[in-house]
C-alpha cells in the first residue's frame, strides 16, 4: 500500500467537462517503489464516475494505491469515493485551486455557463476546482440556478431536490424567502423545516445543533429578554453555554434538574452563581476530606528529605502542594488522579526542587522501583530531568528504602 498526496484538475475530455483527481507519490527506497503521479478518479459533468481497481480505502490510512507500476482500467467505482468528491473531508488529499487554462477549457465546452462562472470567481480569492465543477453540474440540470446565485442562495443552487421541485412548490420557497430577507444562503431541507415551524434561522441551527427542545428554546429568549442579567450583546448561543454549566453544576450538587424550579430558574444568573458558590463549597470540603486520606497514606515518609547540592527530594504533605506542582510543571497528576493512586497505596510521588523552584516529579511503585520520572512536559527537550537530579531521587531512595502498604 502506498500513501499518496492527491490533487485534482479540470480537463476536456470529448464534449464533457471532467474532474480528474491525481495521486502522486515520493520515492521509497526500502520498498524500491520510484516516485510518480497516476490519475485515479474521474467526475464528468453528466454524473457518470470512474475509478482506477487500484485505488483502495482504508478507515485508518484513507486512500491509498495497491499497485503502481501496473495500474488497473478505467471502471465504475466499487466504493464510495466521497472523500475525494468534498473538499470537506480531511485526509490524505489537496483540492486544489482552478486555473486560468481550466478556466478558459470550461467556456469553451459550456459558453452559456460563462456568466455564472464569471460570478463564482468574482465571489472570492482562490476558488477550488470542486467548487466549480459543483456549480457546473448544476447549472447542466438546470440553467436558472443562475438567478438564485446571483442572489445569493447559493445552497439552493446547488440544490438538486430544488430543481426537481414542481414550479410551484419553488415558487412558494422564493416568496417565503423574500418576506423573510433575514435567512442568509438557506439549504432546502432547511428552509423547508422553517417554513413548517415558523423559527427562525438561528433558533433552527440552535435546535439542530444542540438538539434542544421548544420549552428550553423559549427560556432562553426569555431571559435574554430581561435586559438586567445579561447584556443585549449576549447571544443566544453563549446564552446556552451559560445554561449547561448551570445544569452541570446543579446535578453535581445533587439537584434534580428534572423538576421546573431547577430546570428552569427565574433568573439564570443569580441560579448560575448560587450554584457556583455551592459546588465550590462541596468541593472544599471533598478536596479536605481527601486531604486527611493523603496525609495518612504518606505519614511515615512526610519530614524525610535529602539535599544533594540545590537539589531538594522530599514527600509532598498536601493536595495543595500536589496541585500547585502539577500547574507549574504542566503534569497530569490531579487530572490521572495520582492522588487517589497514593491514597490507594499504589504508588508514591516523589518531588524534587532546585533552589525552592519545582523541578521534577517522581512515582515510585509500592515496592520503591521508579515508575516515571518528568520535568516540565510542556518544555520536550528538557523534559527528562539530568544526571544530577536523577542522582539525587536515586540517594533519597537508597537512605529512606520507600516500600509501603495501603493505608488503614
Amino acid at each position: 500500500m502506498i500513501h499518496c498526496i492527491f490533487e485534482d484538475r479540470l480537463q476536456r475530455i470529448g464534449r464533457h467537462i471532467v474532474r480528474v483527481v491525481n495521486a502522486s507519490w515520493c520515492d521509497n527506497r526500502r520498498k524500491g517503489i520510484k516516485g510518480g503521479d497516476m490519475d485515479v478518479y474521474r467526475q464528468y459533468d453528466d454524473g457518470r464516475e470512474e475509478c482506477r481497481g487500484n485505488l483502495c480505502f482504508t478507515p485508518m490510512g484513507g486512500y491509498l494505491l495497491e499497485d503502481t507500476e501496473h495500474p488497473a482500467e478505467w471502471d465504475k467505482p466499487l466504493m464510495d469515493c466521497k472523500a475525494l468528491k468534498e473538499p470537506t473531508y480531511p485526509s490524505n488529499k489537496i483540492f486544489s485551486n482552478i486555473g486560468n487554462w481550466e478556466i478558459e477549457t470550461v467556456k469553451e465546452v459550456h459558453p452559456g455557463f460563462r456568466w455564472m462562472l464569471d460570478k463564482i470567481l468574482a465571489k472570492r480569492a482562490g476558488v477550488q476546482v470542486a467548487e466549480v465543477f459543483e456549480n457546473l453540474k448544476a447549472w447542466l440540470l438546470w440553467p436558472e440556478c443562475e438567478r438564485l446565485y446571483n442572489g445569493g442562495y447559493y445552497k439552493l443552487a446547488l440544490s438538486r431536490a430544488f430543481a426537481q421541485a414542481t414550479y410551484r412548490k419553488q415558487c412558494e420557497i422564493m416568496q417565503y424567502c423574500k418576506q423573510h430577507p433575514e435567512i442568509q444562503d438557506p439549504g432546502f431541507g432547511e428552509i423547508l423545516a422553517l417554513m413548517k415551524s415558523g423559527l427562525s434561522q438561528d433558533d433552527y441551527w440552535m435546535i439542530k445543533r444542540y438538539r434542544i427542545s421548544a420549552d428550553t428554546l423559549k427560556y432562553l429568549h426569555a431571559q435574554l429578554r430581561k435586559g438586567t442579567c445579561f447584556s443585549e450583546e449576549y447571544s443566544l448561543e453563549a446564552l446556552y453555554g451559560t445554561y449547561q454549566d448551570y445544569i452541570g453544576m446543579a446535578k453535581q450538587c445533587g439537584h434534580d434538574v428534572t423538576t421546573l424550579y431547577w430546570m428552569y430558574p427565574g433568573d439564570l444568573r443569580k441560579a448560575h452563581d448560587k450554584v457556583m458558590e455551592e459546588k465550590a463549597h462541596l468541593d472544599e470540603a471533598k478536596l479536605m476530606k481527601r486531604n486527611v486520606k493523603y496525609a495518612a497514606a504518606v505519614k511515615k515518609f512526610l519530614g524525610k528529605v535529602f539535599d544533594e547540592g540545590d537539589i531538594r527530594v522530599y514527600v509532598p504533605e498536601s493536595v495543595k502542594e500536589i496541585n500547585m506542582q502539577a500547574t507549574k510543571l504542566h503534569q497530569c497528576l490531579v487530572t490521572a488522579d495520582y492522588i487517589g493512586k497514593v491514597i490507594d497505596g499504589k504508588c508514591l510521588l516523589v518531588f524534587l526542587a532546585c533552589k525552592g523552584r519545582p523541578l521534577a516529579t517522581a512515582e515510585l511503585d509500592r515496592n520503591g522501583k521508579l515508575q516515571q520520572f518528568y520535568g516540565d512536559e510542556r518544555d520536550r527537550y528538557n523534559m527528562k530531568p539530568d544526571r544530577a537530579a536523577e542522582a539525587a531521587l536515586d540517594a533519597w531512595c537508597k537512605k529512606f528504602k520507600p516500600k509501603w502498604r495501603k493505608a488503614a
